[in-house]
């Protein structure tokens, strides 16, 4: 009987074993035919262009950093409120989730006077998170980068020479610059 049973099991093993061989096959079948693809496209000069317009691309400048106006941030309210916002002023942080439309890529961080009040969940919102797209990020941010600019011309005015003073100003005025930079 117990030969049996082993020679039951075995049999259910490699039945698995040959299962999975066929599913490995067939995503490596589905992987051969996009190399196939992307090496016709290539061939027809598609992917040299894309390459071309990529090498062309403008240098990044050197990231701007504050300490100071990082440190504002904590336990200020969210100015993202994106639609998964916890509200809780405990787990605000600087959001860097301006995108790659001011320079932001893998392993760079845009400067710091494109940050925005968030909490722990819109800092992932702008970030990472996977059910929102490019658009509804952008908006996002843009509406939070609106109210931190009047949230920093607050703070600039009412305490002169305090720290969070002097940080809201130097925000302010790099992107002022930068306003004035991108119209020229």
């Amino acid at each position: 009987m117990k030969v049996n049973i082993e020679k039951f099991n075995a049999k259910r093993e490699a039945a698995r074993i040959r299962e999975k061989m066929v599913r490995a096959n067939e995503r490596n079948a589905r992987q051969a035919l996009l190399l196939t693809r992307r090496l016709d496209e290539a061939r027809r000069g598609v992917i040299s262009r894309a390459v071309d317009q990529v090498v062309r691309a403008a240098p990044k400048s050197p990231r701007l950093q504050n300490r100071a106006l990082l440190d504002l941030a904590r336990g200020k309210p969210c100015l993202l409120a994106s639609p998964i916002c916890n509200r809780d002023s405990m787990t605000t942080v600087a959001c860097h989730g301006a995108g790659v439309a001011r320079g932001k890529g893998l392993g760079y961080k845009v400067s710091d006077f494109w940050t925005v009040w968030g909490c722990s969940s819109c800092n992932h919102y702008t970030d990472a998170y996977k059910h929102a797209t490019a658009e509804q990020k952008a908006d996002v941010f843009t509406r939070g980068y609106a109210l931190q600019i009047l949230a920093w011309r607050q703070i600039a005015t009412e305490k002169p020479t305090s720290r969070d003073a002097k940080a809201a100003r130097w925000a302010l005025e790099r992107w002022e610059e930068h306003q004035r930079n991108s119209h020229v």
